[in-house]
């Protein structure tokens, strides 16, 4: 099951790429915070609608969270609801976006380098303003509430997994600051 979800998504969103590039209205943003947590955080939104667009986040990380490294990935599929009273066009303005998140790691306890896997599902809705600058650069500041179900499999013959897995589990907030240039 999870295979056939991981692979879905990815066909979708390889479906999703090759056709925006071709089409106008597409911005290509990358996360400023992100570097800070040992992250690479690249997304992709595709304007639907006059005030709706559709967006797709992939990141990498080799986080180190107390005792704990993570090594994995995390896709974020959203769609873009813009509320702008000024009537700006998206992708710029106000807006209103929930989003779905998948996320698999490869964990290592650093002390005693044991190892396993955490692979999570979760959403949200985040609020955010997006600026457009010289018709071709944009700034995009967001945040908000987000819930992950998360599972440990732990390398066998552990009783019980010795993983933080706290940072990316249960009620989080997702935010943050992506540059981007209008394609």
């Amino acid at each position: 099951m999870k295979k056939t979800i991981h692979r879905l998504m990815l066909t979708g969103l390889a479906m999703l790429c090759s056709t925006a590039f071709a089409l106008a209205q597409s911005v290509l943003k990358a996360n400023l915070i992100s570097p800070f947590f040992r992250t690479a955080n690249v997304s992709f939104e595709k304007v639907i609608k006059q005030d709706r667009s559709l967006q797709v986040g992939f990141y990498y990380t080799g986080l180190r969270y107390k005792n704990t490294r993570f090594n994995g990935y995390g896709v974020t599929p959203e769609y873009r609801m813009y509320l702008s009273v000024d009537r700006k066009d998206a992708p710029q303005g106000f807006y209103l976006a929930p989003f779905l998140r998948y996320q698999q790691f490869s964990l290592t306890q650093v002390d005693t380098r044991v190892g396993g896997s955490l692979t999570t599902y979760g959403g949200g809705v985040t609020a955010g303003y997006q600026a457009l600058f010289s018709d071709r650069i944009t700034l995009d500041a967001f945040l908000g509430p987000s819930y992950n179900n998360g599972r440990v499999r732990a390398d066998a013959g552990l009783v019980q997994s010795p993983f933080a897995i706290s940072i990316f589990t249960g009620f989080l907030v997702r935010g943050g600051l992506n540059i981007g240039i209008k394609l």
